[in-house]
């Protein structure tokens, strides 16, 4: 109640209106209470009563909105860019990863940005993730569905909805496990593809362009993710002691390259030690550096022909031009594979796969691609069986051995 024993009016909301009929003009005139709850009178013109009131109403409500305000009528759209808005301003993010947040944003705003809030009830919401799965891919709905997630329960927290209607959706299939990887001979094979590209580019244009083979030695010593080993400077290799302190990523935005001072996840920072193949790449690497700015602490341990950060796009092209060589191909061909399939992530598995097949355990796997839990390695990284079972054999040939018949008893 007001001072005056009347009804306090509600934030947005119009007391008494009043008409005025000037010409061919109608002027609606009322009070309302701004958001910041000041009593304000405002006044709308319009062709006719209707359009003067309904004009009058709108800025009453605009008046009374909270910037970045929720509400049952903000629309799936709205909510969306305002829960990226929120990732972002809380830095807790990585750019690359809020441009992954982009693009499926703009699948779900295709599928249904226009949706007011109070329409989307669970099984609205279902059809859009159904749609997302049919015209996109499960992977890209199961990204969709987390964003979703994070947005309805940013509008649970302001006030607009009560519950999250994620809450009863069905659960999508789980996506694909680990993809294939290399074996020791099919990495032999892309080594060999790759100083024959080296020698053509010597041939054709007088370059010698080393950085795709010193990045791919680098990738498979030490599990990498692409972005990661593009990052290392001077000051993060010791050569000498043979081992890198990883702990930032290259990030291409807009403006150009940008080092960020973290990694994809909290508590992935490590010191990793590597074999002599991947110390003698980086040595080969520091070599090329011929001037001074060139070889200062800061600069790319991995650098350009004109001496600035390799980009991970270059090492895609230079990856995709493999797709001709036939020697390649064959080896590839032998699991399946073919040179579409060789990316830079490809050698994140292949390092995983390898090392756990060799020690039948996926524990080096695991600190080494900087996971923190072993089921995230086995699940996406290692491919085919890797557990060794020994203890069970001196046991049963004591049992069973003695009494086995041979082939011509």
């Amino acid at each position: 109640m007001s001072s005056g024993g009347r009804p306090e009016l509600e934030i947005g909301k119009l007391g008494s209106v009043a008409i005025t009929v000037r010409g061919d003009r109608w002027q609606a005139r009322g009070r309302t209470r701004t958001a910041g709850g000041e009593l304000k009178r405002i006044a709308f013109t319009g062709v006719d009563e209707e359009s003067a009131r309904a004009g009058l109403a709108a800025l009453a409500r605009k008046l009374g909105l909270v910037v970045d305000e929720i509400r049952e009528e903000t629309t799936l759209g709205g909510l969306l860019d305002l829960w990226i808005k929120e990732k972002r301003r809380s830095g807790r993010i990585l750019e690359r990863s809020a441009k992954t947040y982009d693009r499926h944003i703009l699948y779900l705003k295709a599928a249904g940005g226009a949706l007011a809030l109070q329409e989307l009830r669970p099984g609205r919401v279902q059809e859009l993730i159904d749609a997302i799965r049919d015209e996109r891919s499960l992977a890209a709905a199961h990204k969709c569905s987390s964003i979703l997630r994070g947005a309805f329960a940013l509008a649970v927290r302001r006030n607009a909805l009560t519950q999250t209607p994620m809450s009863v959706l069905e659960p999508l299939p789980p996506v694909k496990g680990p993809g294939t990887s290399l074996t020791v001979e099919q990495v032999g094979a892309l080594r060999a593809a790759i100083l024959r590209r080296e020698a053509r580019i010597r041939k054709e244009f007088g370059l010698h362009s080393p950085n795709l083979r010193l990045v791919v030695e680098v990738l498979l010593a030490s599990g990498l993710r692409i972005s990661e080993a593009l990052a290392l400077r001077h000051q993060d290799v010791d050569l000498e002691a043979g081992s890198i302190n990883v702990f930032r990523t290259l990030v291409v935005a807009p403006g150009g390259v940008e080092i960020e001072e973290r990694l994809k996840r909290t508590g992935q920072e490590r010191i990793i030690d590597l074999p002599p193949f991947a110390v003698q790449a980086l040595r080969e690497a520091r070599s090329n550096c011929e001037t001074v700015q060139a070889r200062l602490p800061d600069a790319p341990a991995i650098q350009s022909l004109a001496g600035t950060w390799c980009l991970p796009y270059n090492i895609r092209r230079g990856l995709r031009s493999l797709r001709g060589d036939e020697e390649l191909k064959a080896a590839l061909a032998v699991t399946g594979l073919t040179p579409a399939d060789i990316t830079p992530h490809l050698f994140r598995r292949t390092t995983a796969s390898l090392l756990a097949q060799h020690d039948g355990r996926a524990s080096a796997a695991q600190e080494l691609l900087g996971h923190s839990n072993e089921s995230t390695t086995k699940s996406s990284y290692i491919s085919g069986p890797f557990r060794r079972v020994t203890a069970a054999a001196p046991t049963l040939e004591e049992l069973l051995g003695g009494g086995r018949v041979a082939a011509n008893d």
